[in-house]
């Protein structure tokens, strides 16, 4: 007699064992989705509130400047909800601010 809880192929364990794991991974991608979504959300909120723009306009801005930048869209929008919704500078184009520090 067999203790282990049986599939419903009735192949035993190493089956079983293989299909958690493949929905534990599953579910680590979902949240990791779920998570950069929100903060995608975040950042629309943030660059709308900001500019004045609709939502959609906003989400174009930040989709042109991640690609612009060659950027991970949800990178840059992490990056956005910590600057509330300003665009920070772009390294490769900084300009003297005039007070000869540069």
């Amino acid at each position: 007699m067999q203790n282990e809880p049986r599939s419903n192929g009735g192949s035993g364990g190493a089956e079983s064992g293989d299909e958690l794991h493949q929905l534990q991974v599953k579910v680590a991608q979902l949240e990791q989705a779920l998570s950069s979504r929100m903060i995608i959300e975040q950042a629309k909120g943030a660059v709308s509130a900001r500019c004045e723009v609709p939502i959609d306009v906003a989400f174009e801005l930040i989709r042109g400047m991640a690609r612009s930048r060659r950027r991970k869209l949800h990178e840059l929008c992490a990056e956005l909800v910590a600057h509330g919704g300003r665009f920070a500078a772009d390294p490769r184009s900084r300009r003297s601010d005039g007070n000869g520090t540069d």
